[in-house]
């Protein structure tokens, strides 16, 4: 029994000795299979962002694509028009059926590229996304959001682009106008690196739409409503005069931070002198526009924080020769749906007016470029004298 134990332990004579250039060979190869999947991974978000940045840029902002299809659409339609863009936030968006502004033949072409929840930097990033398209309006009339000209924690969303919505350009651009760019610039990086990944939902809806198992998400915003001039009509039903008060209120209580103490914050000022820089050089015609706001909107802290607003105004009109139109008080509380956004039938009304006592006007008698204007406020009256 002994001898037969040694026997099975002892090892087999031809058995082959390990070899430690086989073992090496192996893991190389594992090696460079694993480098390879890395770079072919590498390769595949490459060529995803590649080509959404520059061929279906509508995956990665919605918003703007669609605006910037009905733009170019409507001056293929009216090629010898010069064109007027007003750029502002949600309440541009919401507040402005730009069609119904210049209605004569002979009048330049007006669209509306307001911008959900945009404040200035999101307005200076569109701004020159649309002189990199070769979009160069002679007017410009650029919307004054008070409440966004201070930098509040809580409206970080409109200061700050979703880095999904960014490509490199913007990158580039919004670099000084983030607390902490290079770890912006990480984020970014990040997202990118697994861009199909994070693209997969919309893909698979635009490739294979029956794969997909969720229903689709409602457009609560109603870009999908957006007209061809570039309008968005207002969401959902007119409400109640009790709702519309509550909503109001939530606004006063969502800007109070920025009106709190107020002053103009660094960056929106630099991103605002950015805009107004790049049309003095490059000769466009701009205007500083207050979108209308109902009564509720202007509590104590609002009010005083009006002042500060007004000379801010003030002294960027004397400098850039940039008229101010201020429409505050230019529609009843019952035209809002919730104190700042207009309803859908109130956006026709505004626009007319703004043509028919502003617009009209300052294109027959704008300035030249660079010079300033004659009369710092072109319609509208200080709030303040209202008040009194």
């Amino acid at each position: 029994m002994e001898n037969a134990t040694r026997l099975h332990c002892r090892p087999s004579v031809g058995a082959p000795a390990p070899n430690p250039k086989r073992r090496s060979s192996t893991r190389c190869r594992a090696a460079s299979t694993l480098a390879c999947a890395l770079c072919g991974f590498v390769l595949i978000q490459a060529l995803t962002s590649a080509v959404v940045d520059s061929i279906v840029p509508d995956l990665r902002d919605s918003e703007y694509s669609r605006k910037i299809a009905y733009l170019q659409a409507r001056r293929r339609e009216s090629p010898g028009r010069p064109l007027l863009i007003f750029l502002g936030s949600s309440r541009t968006a919401y507040g402005v059926a730009a069609d119904e502004a210049l209605t004569d033949r002979d009048a330049p072409l007006a669209y509306n590229f307001g911008i959900l929840a945009g404040g200035p930097i999101y307005e200076m990033l569109y701004f020159h996304r649309l002189l990199a398209e070769g979009i160069r309006p002679q007017w410009l009339v650029l919307e004054i959001h008070p409440g966004f000209l201070h930098v509040a924690a809580n409206l970080m969303l409109a200061h700050r682009p979703a880095i999904e919505r960014r490509d490199f350009s913007d990158m580039c651009a919004l670099h000084g106008y983030v607390d902490h760019p290079w770890q912006d610039w990480l984020a970014w990086l990040r997202y990118r690196a697994a861009f199909s990944f994070q693209l997969r939902a919309e893909l698979m809806r635009r490739i294979a739409p029956h794969w997909a198992s969720a229903p689709a998400i409602p457009d609560w915003t109603a870009l999908d409503k957006t007209t061809p001039s570039g309008w968005v009509p207002a969401p959902g039903p007119r409400p109640d005069a009790a709702l519309r008060k509550q909503r109001a209120q939530w606004g006063c209580e969502a800007f109070g931070a920025s009106y709190r103490d107020f002053e103009v914050s660094d960056r929106t000022n630099r991103a605002l002198r950015d805009i107004l820089e790049t049309c003095r050089r490059e000769r466009i015609e701009v205007s500083l526009l207050l979108m209308p706001e109902s009564a509720e909107m202007r509590d104590a802290s609002a009010t005083l924080a009006q002042r500060e607003v007004r000379c801010y105004l003030a002294a960027l009109s004397d400098e850039y020769g940039a008229p101010i139109i201020d429409a505050t008080d230019w529609c009843a509380s019952e035209d809002f749906a919730d104190g700042q956004h207009l309803l859908p039938e109130a956006g026709p009304r505004l626009a007319r007016r703004l043509g028919r006592e502003v617009l009209a006007d300052w294109i027959a008698t704008a300035p030249p470029a660079g010079q300033p204007s004659q009369t710092r406020l072109m319609a509208g009256r200080p709030r303040e004298t209202k008040q009194r």
